[in-house]
């Protein structure tokens, strides 16, 4: 596949996926309160990531560095969480 073509595709998929969010938020909004809608999305957020982390991380191989990565992401996923 062309390069072009691959990233048009990457595009469309992010905009799709972004799309359906809006109307996920919608119906969520209404069964939950805010303050528990958000801790669910950002547990899953977090979770989903651990996976990435893991796989970039372990081909560097540096336990320091795995560490500076873990924390720093909790720390960036804690000031998102309490800014929303």
């Amino acid at each position: 596949m062309k390069k072009q073509y691959k990233s048009l595709l990457i595009l469309t998929l992010t905009a799709m996926i972004w799309g359906l969010a809006f109307v996920a938020q919608l119906v969520g909004s209404n069964h939950v309160e805010a303050f528990t809608f958000n801790a669910a999305r950002f547990t899953i957020g977090g979770l989903s990531l651990i996976p990435v982390i893991l796989i970039f991380e372990r081909q560097k191989s540096d336990d320091k560095n795995m560490k500076i990565t873990m924390l720093s992401g909790i720390a960036a996923g804690v000031i998102l969480f309490t800014a929303s």
